[in-house]
C-alpha cells in the first residue's frame, strides 16, 4: 500500500479547491419570476405585470395567452440587459405587460411556462370603482356622471351629463364609446366644456359632455356606462417638460357608472281630448308691439304668446288656440321653437306671434288662452291661464272719408247758372300736363329697362359659351374618400378593432370634411341609431372573455355602406359636428 505524500496531498487539495471555485463561478440560471405593482386595484385601473428570466440561451418570447381568459393584454414590451463580472456573461430578459381586468372580483394571473421554467401564479383583487363618490378615483383619469332625473313620463327628456377629470397631459387621442341603451335615443347636447379646476388640492382638466336622452316607450331604462381609453403622459421625477421626457405613455382606462331611468306612461287620469304635456312647470307670457288702449282703425299691433315648459321639449308644447274677431283682421307668423338647458334640466320654449289690423272704431275683446298639462312634481293635472286682453280702437283717418257722404251723378244738374266754365276747363288743361309728365316719365323708364334686358342677355349668351372645365379638385377628394371607405371596410373584414378605429377616423376626415379625435366621434356625428347599435356592441364584446371570437365587424361595415349610399345617391352634404374638447 503506498502512502500519500505530503506533496500529493496539497496537490489533491489544491485541485478540489479550483473544482470548487469553478462551481461558484458557474453561472445558475433561475425560473422565471413574475411580478406586478398592486395586488388590491379598482376596474378601472390597468395592472403592470412583469416576466423576468435569468436564462441567456433562451431566444424568442412566452405564449401570453392563458391571460387573456380574465384579462385584456393593452400593450407588452420586452428589455434585455447584459454585463459582464467574474470573467462570465450575465443575461437578464424581461418582459412587461400592460393588463386590464374584464370582470370584478379576485381573479388569478396564471402561470407563465417558456423552455423548462414555469413562474408562479399571482392573485388581484378587483374592485368596484366609485367614479362619483366624493373624493377622486386613484387613477388619473377617471369619469363622474350624473343625469337630471331618475324618473321620466313618456315624451319627457332628460339630460345625462359625463364629467372626465385628468391630473395628467393625454398622450394621444383618447376613444369615448357613446352612450347606447334599449328604448332610448341620445343626442350630443352643445360643445364640450373644458376647463381646470382644483379638486382635493391637485389642479385636473375637467371636460364636460351632455346628452340629451329621450325615451322611446314607457319602461325601465338601463345605461350602461362608458368607457374612456387612451394614453396619458408619464410622470416624469426631474420635473422635465413634455418634450424633454423620458418616460413612456401610461395607458388608462375610465368607466362612468351606470345610470338607470324609470319611463311612466301617462296616467288614466290625463283627459283624452287633450295634447299630453308632462312638465315640472309651465308659465305662459304675452308682449304687445304698443299700447292695447290708444289704437287707431286701420293701424297694427303685434301680440307675441311664449309658452315655457319646464322639464320638457319644445316639441311636446301645443300650438295655441286661432283667434277671431269681428273688424279684425289676424295675420299669424310662424311659431318659433327652442330648446335649452338650465340648472334645473331640459327647457322647452315655444313663441306665436299674430298682427292685429282693427277695420272699425271700438273695444274687441281677445279670449283668454288655457293650457291643459301634467305635473310631474305633484302628479296632478294643471291648467295654465293667460287672462284676456280688451283692445280699444279710435276712429282713425280712413274712417272718416268713408263717413262723409257720397253724391250721386244723378243728382248733378246741368244748370248753367251753376256751372263755372273756366273751373271745368283749368282742371282740365292741369289733367292733360300731369298725364303728359306721365307718360315721359313711362317712356324713359321702358327704356332703361328695355337696355337693361339687352345687356343681361348678352352677358348671359357670352357666358354660356364660355366651356365649362371641372375641378381636379373635387375628383381628387372624390378618389380619396372612396379609397378610404374600401379601407375601412377590409379593416372591418379583418375584425380587428385597432385598424378599424384607425380607418375609420381617415373615412370621417373625407367624407365629413373635418379632422376627428377618436373614431367614436365620426359614429355620434354621423348620429344614425342602428349605426351606434353597432358600434357599442362592438366596443362591448371588445372588453368581453375571447374578445377576438366574439368581435365581428360585418354588420357595422353594412351600416356605414348604407349610410354612405343614401348620402351619396341624395347627394346631402353631412354637417360635421364640433366636438373639440378631449384632445392631446
Amino acid at each position: 500500500m503506498v502512502k500519500p505524500t505530503t506533496q500529493s496531498l496539497t496537490l489533491a487539495l489544491a485541485l478540489t479547491l479550483t473544482l470548487l471555485l469553478q462551481g461558484v463561478s458557474m453561472p445558475v440560471f433561475a425560473a422565471l419570476t413574475a411580478t406586478v405593482d398592486k395586488l388590491k386595484i379598482t376596474e378601472d385601473e390597468p395592472i403592470r405585470y412583469s416576466l423576468e428570466s435569468d436564462n441567456m440561451s433562451l431566444m424568442g418570447s412566452p405564449d401570453f395567452s392563458p391571460l387573456e381568459k380574465d384579462f385584456v393584454i393593452v400593450s407588452r414590451g420586452q428589455s434585455r440587459m447584459m454585463n459582464f463580472s467574474n470573467g462570465q456573461n450575465n443575461s437578464t430578459t424581461t418582459w412587461n405587460l400592460i393588463l386590464q381586468p374584464k370582470r370584478l372580483g379576485t381573479l388569478t394571473i396564471p402561470s407563465i411556462t417558456f423552455d423548462k421554467d414555469a413562474s408562479q401564479p399571482i392573485s388581484v383583487e378587483i374592485l368596484k370603482a366609485n367614479n362619483n363618490a366624493g373624493t377622486p378615483a386613484t387613477s388619473r383619469v377617471y369619469i363622474r356622471s350624473s343625469i337630471s332625473t331618475e324618473e321620466l313620463w313618456q315624451n319627457q327628456e332628460a339630460i345625462l351629463t359625463l364629467r372626465i377629470y385628468s391630473q395628467a397631459d393625454y398622450a394621444d387621442s383618447p376613444n369615448l364609446t357613446p352612450p347606447a341603451a334599449d328604448n332610448a335615443i341620445f343626442k350630443v347636447l352643445g360643445k364640450d366644456e373644458d376647463e381646470e379646476q382644483v379638486v382635493n388640492g391637485i389642479r385636473q382638466r375637467v371636460i364636460t359632455r351632455r346628452y340629451v336622452v329621450s325615451p322611446t316607450q314607457a319602461g325601465t331604462i338601463t345605461i350602461p356606462g362608458q368607457v374612456l381609453t387612451g394614453y396619458i403622459e408619464g410622470e416624469d421625477p426631474y420635473g422635465r417638460s413634455r418634450l424633454m421626457r423620458m418616460t413612456r405613455p401610461e395607458p388608462f382606462r375610465a368607466i362612468s357608472a351606470d345610470m338607470t331611468l324609470k319611463v311612466n306612461p301617462i296616467p288614466a287620469s290625463w283627459p283624452a281630448d287633450k295634447p299630453w304635456l308632462p312638465a315640472e312647470k309651465i308659465e305662459l307670457t304675452e308682449s304687445w308691439s304698443s299700447d292695447t288702449t290708444n289704437i287707431t282703425a286701420g293701424d297694427s299691433v303685434t301680440r307675441t304668446v311664449k309658452i315655457r315648459a319646464q322639464g320638457s321639449n319644445s316639441a311636446q308644447i301645443p300650438p295655441l288656440p286661432t283667434v277671431q274677431l269681428d273688424s279684425v283682421k289676424t295675420y299669424p307668423d310662424q311659431p318659433v321653437t327652442e330648446d335649452t338647458v338650465n340648472s334645473r334640466g331640459p327647457l322647452g320654449v315655444r313663441s306665436e306671434s299674430v298682427a292685429f289690423v282693427p277695420t272699425q272704431a271700438g273695444d274687441h275683446k281677445i279670449p283668454p288662452i288655457n293650457i291643459t298639462w301634467f305635473n310631474t312634481r305633484t302628479q296632478q293635472v294643471e291648467v295654465a291661464h293667460l287672462a284676456g286682453q280688451t283692445i280699444t280702437v279710435l276712429p282713425g283717418s280712413a274712417a272718416s272719408v268713408h263717413a262723409q257722404p257720397v253724391v250721386s251723378p244723378s243728382v248733378v244738374t246741368q244748370t248753367p247758372a251753376i256751372t263755372a266754365p273756366a273751373p271745368i276747363q283749368t282742371q282740365a288743361v292741369e289733367d292733360s300736363g300731369s298725364l303728359l309728365l306721365w307718360k315721359i316719365a313711362t317712356g324713359v323708364f321702358g327704356v332703361l329697362w328695355l337696355g337693361t334686358l339687352a345687356a343681361y342677355l348678352r352677358n348671359r349668351r357670352l357666358t354660356l359659351q364660355q366651356p365649362q372645365v371641372s375641378s381636379p379638385r373635387g375628383n381628387n377628394a372624390s378618389n380619396d374618400e372612396q379609397k378610404a371607405f374600401k379601407a375601412l371596410i377590409a379593416s372591418c373584414d379583418t375584425n380587428n378593432l385597432f385598424q378599424i378605429e384607425s380607418s375609420l377616423k381617415g373615412w370621417g376626415r373625407q367624407f365629413l370634411g373635418r379632422s376627428f379625435y377618436s373614431a367614436g366621434e365620426v359614429i355620434e356625428t354621423l348620429n344614425t341609431p342602428t349605426l351606434s347599435q353597432e358600434w357599442a356592441l362592438l366596443q362591448k364584446s371588445s372588453y368581453s372573455e375571447n374578445s377576438q371570437k366574439h368581435i365581428d365587424a360585418n354588420k357595422l361595415a353594412e351600416a356605414l355602406k348604407l349610410i354612405r349610399k343614401k348620402t351619396v345617391h341624395t347627394g346631402t352634404k353631412t354637417h360635421a359636428l364640433t366636438l373639440d374638447a378631449i384632445n392631446p
